[in-house]
């Protein structure tokens, strides 16, 4: 282990952050984790491995993400993910208090994008596609 200038390294002489001046650096040839555990169940790893980046909860949990100190998204054991949804119903679920709304913008070239909208509100559902630049 070396602490230089605050940041600690594991298996590196010169720990370095991109985004922070203090913090922990661990490198490996092939294969690096960290895992943080509870005495409730949760077991979560952070890895690299084989060139991949790994997000894994390996107990069966699900996997909160969050802003602002509120919830936001989850992927849930059975792998639903959900958007604004604690227990998601479909594979997908976005849900909103305000006007949920879906947004596919291909921006791949052209005279502008390719816009295709779901969304709805109240009693009405809108199905929308266009090819402008404007998301109005």
């Amino acid at each position: 282990m070396n602490v230089i200038s605050g940041n600690v390294g594991l298996g590196t002489t010169s720990p370095d952050h991109a985004y922070s001046t203090m913090g922990m650096q661990i490198e490996s040839d092939d294969s690096v984790a960290l895992r943080l555990t509870d005495t409730t169940g949760a077991d979560f790893e952070i890895a690299a491995r084989s060139g991949d980046v790994l997000l894994y909860e390996r107990n069966g949990k699900h996997i909160r993400f969050g802003t602002g100190g509120g919830e936001r998204m989850r992927i849930t054991s059975a792998g639903k993910l959900g958007i604004g949804a604690t227990a998601p119903k479909g594979l997908v679920e976005i849900q909103s208090s305000t006007t949920p709304e879906l947004i596919f913008n291909d921006t791949g070239g052209g005279s502008g994008s390719k816009i295709f909208r779901l969304s709805g509100g109240g009693d009405k559902f809108f199905f929308e596609g266009r090819n402008d630049n404007s998301q109005d």
